[in-house]
């Protein structure tokens, strides 16, 4: 028997409400209702006192788009990927369209900056790492390639440093 639902029964039988010994083992109202009752609970399903079983069916994921992969410049993307806004940070497709509509007007770099309420920086790191192509900056080709980019992954510092995770857990154990 789980040693939570033991301690949480002792508490009841000592005389406690329901409440303050679900709290006292940290537990639920359903997990403590169901204790009290004597329902066991099981991997999808429940086990009543009088010997019933009664199994849930398997959960259906709604809402979910299937993958939609898209062949182009750079390699194949999931375009449910390619549709989904990460943070204000990151230039948005609409961003990135009015980036090549200002650059088509031979804006410098600051001025379309100043246009898109960015930093310049930000624009010119974006044609550069962007353009890939002979005909230039093209903002749905850069968009792709910027999710393309977002999703590979990345071995965390500690894992790919042994030094530096000897430094760090030298400290922690100081502490």
């Amino acid at each position: 028997m789980n040693p939570r639902r033991e301690e949480f029964l002792r508490l009841r039988a000592e005389g406690q409400t329901r409440r303050e010994a679900a709290r006292t083992v940290g537990a639920d109202n359903r997990s403590a209702t169901d204790w009290d009752k004597g329902i066991t609970i099981i991997h999808r399903g429940r086990v009543y006192p009088d010997g019933r079983v009664v199994r849930y069916p398997e959960p259906t994921i709604t809402g979910v788009k299937p993958a939609r992969p898209a062949r182009h410049i750079g390699g194949t993307v999931d375009l449910n990927r390619v549709e989904h806004v990460i943070h204000p940070r990151y230039p948005s497709l609409l961003e990135r369209e009015h980036l090549k509509d200002l650059q088509a007007t031979d804006l410098s770099i600051r001025k379309i900056a100043a246009a898109m309420q960015r930093s310049p920086s930000t624009i010119s790191r974006e044609l550069k790492r962007n353009t890939v192509s002979a005909a230039g900056y093209l903002p749905h080709t850069a968009h792709r390639l910027s999710v393309q980019r977002r999703m590979r992954e990345r071995q965390p510092k500690l894992r790919a440093n042994e030094e530096l995770r000897t430094y760090v857990q030298a400290k922690l154990n100081a502490s």
